[in-house]
């Protein structure tokens, strides 16, 4: 999916966050800010999709200010606030007349800590009000048919803190007899989640956890690793978290039974599919 012209708009309001919490001075913010306005300048902004654009920014911010991971704080902080909720969430799961509907919502909800998207955001609101939403896109009754039976199944996650939301999901589906692989990113982008942060929320204890080869905020097929490449295609089916991997995989048309569950958190993107925002989405691409 393409970027639109608006994500430019996104981009200066990260790029200033980070350097308002990075920078050591004005002048050093303006000229890092300007040197980002040159390049979204001089980009087609619609010919490339949104982690792209981001990465094309975030390099330039990445080695003006020698930082790797602007996010490292706030991701362990997530994981934290995540964990605190681990037991209450795999209640309610429990108590459900159908959890794994329940679970899957769960996990989406958990979407909605996203520092790159969203400025701010209320976990315990979306949680209560997720459960009573309804998919604005809801293709969970055929996920459900294929999870009736054994299947091997990769997994892509999304944010840190996220991924708890993503491990009571999980352990529902492993005591449903599936087989889950879990697949990270292989950088620091936004608050992407990191092997780190499978080790240290426990998924890693509990399933294989891979790295993807991307280094962009979705998976970019172009830097797909030989493991993940070869796991992406043999899978039975694959679950997809969050905005970027919908916006660098959706479309492709490359395989079935590959499913992307988000929130919706860019009313341009909710504009393009005909959604509003804070929608939740269970979409199997189909052609």
């Amino acid at each position: 999916m393409k970027s639109f012209i608006e994500c430019s708009a996104c981009m200066i309001r990260q790029s200033l966050e980070i350097l308002n919490k990075h920078s050591t001075s004005n002048e050093q913010k303006s000229d890092i800010l300007k040197l980002v306005l040159k390049a979204l300048s001089e980009t087609t902004i619609t010919s490339i999709n949104p982690p792209q654009l981001t990465n094309k920014v975030h390099s330039i911010l990445k080695q003006e200010l020698h930082i790797q991971d602007f996010y490292s704080e706030e991701k362990k902080e997530s994981n934290k606030e995540a964990l605190r909720l681990e037991s209450f969430l795999n209640q309610l799961i429990a108590s459900a007349d159908n959890p794994l509907l329940t679970a899957a919502k769960l996990a989406i909800a958990g979407n909605v800590i996203d520092h790159g998207a969203l400025a701010s955001f209320d976990l315990n609101e979306t949680i209560s009000t997720v459960l009573e939403d309804h998919f604005a896109i809801d293709h969970f009754d055929r996920f459900e048919e294929l999870v009736s039976k054994p299947n091997r199944i990769l997994y892509l996650g999304d944010n840190a803190g996220e991924i708890v939301f993503d491990k009571t999901f999980i352990s529902l589906l492993l005591k449903q007899h599936q087989t889950v692989i879990y697949a990270v990113k292989s950088a620091p982008v936004l608050n992407d989640v990191l092997l780190e942060d499978a080790k240290e929320t426990g998924l890693a204890a509990m399933i294989p956890v891979i790295e993807s080869g991307s280094t962009t905020a979705g998976t970019e097929p172009s830097e797909m690793n030989a493991e993940f490449r070869n796991y992406y295609t043999n899978s039975d089916l694959i679950i997809a978290k969050g905005l970027g991997n919908f916006e660098t995989l959706y479309g492709l048309n490359d395989r079935k039974n590959k499913f992307f569950l988000f929130k919706v958190k860019c009313p341009h993107l909710g504009k393009y599919l005909n959604l509003s925002m804070k929608d939740i989405v269970f979409l199997e691409e189909t052609f």
